[in-house]
């Protein structure tokens, strides 16, 4: 939507032109998440130092010493050229002959801009990156001039052996797309969250992860229905109790469902920050005095149904259910009791 005052907000390819180098090489941290490899781990190496690699995925445990991809963070005003990719190159194959690394399975040229068309051209015929790049150890300025001479031999041994179709680059609309898939993209650049998968039906026997919430509940039925509690069984023998069971662990899968989804959809800790408004939110009517342990859950949880909360990211989602079903989870870490204890 336009803003009426200032014209139509940013788009996500405008908000990057203006990012630091930092926090480009963050944004791209970001972007290998979305990618769809089965990766280790993702560090961000970028700095003084970084011998040629802002940003490393590992394929393996190994880390350097194994199967990885390199990614090449240039946060220039222009479009790559030739004469960006060489020296780059040059310091990755550099540092693969001083045993810093193993030479990447992928090396990915990666800027706001793009690659200008020549250097696209490169990319995309190997055989030319190789001719045009080893071209350049010799000339009035050649790669490597200034270091010991024998090193320069080296680096350049390997250059003449290694592929060159390793080297590739990434669009701006192709980074943003897969940018897109990742929990970090609402949070850097807005918009609506995407729509949440169906709620899974709780299974017909309560699972592990419900044991404590479950626990609570039957200290409940106990109390308030002067019931002997011998397990679920129990519990789907008495009308009342039976219904209000199901409810409670329809709202505990409500909130699990929603949990997985932040987890692929907002930035890391959304959820739990939720989690921490609702139990903010229902702390003082927790710890009131009640007849019984019905009354106080009963009344926590209209209480947290009607919560007005409008700071978290998950809120466009989320529903009062949901708010329920975080009661239950946070009874499964016991940060809500419905019973006294005796």
């Amino acid at each position: 939507m336009a803003n009426l005052a200032g014209g139509p907000p940013p788009t996500p390819k405008q908000r990057i032109h203006f990012y630091k180098p930092d926090e480009w090489e963050d944004f791209i941290l970001e972007w290998a998440t979305g990618l769809q490899e089965d990766y280790f781990q993702i560090k961000r190496i970028g700095g003084s130092n970084d011998r040629g690699a802002d940003v490393a995925a590992f394929l393996t445990p190994d880390g350097f010493e194994g199967e990885w991809d390199c990614f090449q963070c240039k946060h220039y005003v222009e479009a790559l050229m030739p004469s960006d990719a060489y020296p780059e190159i040059f310091k990755l194959i550099r540092s693969v002959v001083e045993g810093h690394y193993t030479m990447p399975r992928r090396y990915y040229f990666l800027a706001p801009q793009g690659c200008g068309q020549t250097l696209k051209r490169m990319l995309s015929r190997p055989s030319e990156l190789r001719a045009k790049f080893l071209e350049k150890f010799d000339g009035d300025k050649p790669l490597g001039a200034g270091l010991d001479g024998s090193l320069v031999d080296k680096i350049r041994a390997l250059a003449e052996t290694i592929e060159y179709n390793v080297f590739q680059s990434s669009e701006v609309h192709e980074i943003l797309t897969v940018h897109k898939r990742t929990p970090y993209y609402a949070h850097r650049f807005g918009g609506p969250l995407p729509a949440r998968p169906a709620i899974e039906t709780p299974p017909e026997m309560p699972a592990e992860n419900e044991s404590r919430y479950i626990a609570h509940l039957f200290d409940v039925y106990g109390e308030h229905f002067g019931m002997a509690i011998q397990g679920v069984a129990s519990i789907k023998n008495h009308p009342k109790a039976s219904k209000h069971f199901s409810r409670q662990r329809e709202a505990f899968y409500s909130a699990e469902a929603l949990r997985l989804f932040a987890r692929d959809s907002v930035m890391p800790g959304t959820f739990e920050e939720l989690q921490d408004e609702v139990h903010d939110g229902v702390i003082e009517t927790q710890e009131r005095s009640y007849p019984d342990g019905m009354e106080r859950l009963t009344r926590v949880l209209e209480m947290a149904a009607a919560l007005n909360l409008t700071s978290n990211a998950l809120i466009s989602v989320s529903n009062p259910r949901d708010k329920r079903g975080i009661c239950h989870q946070l009874a499964n870490t016991d940060r809500l009791v419905w019973c006294e204890e005796q």
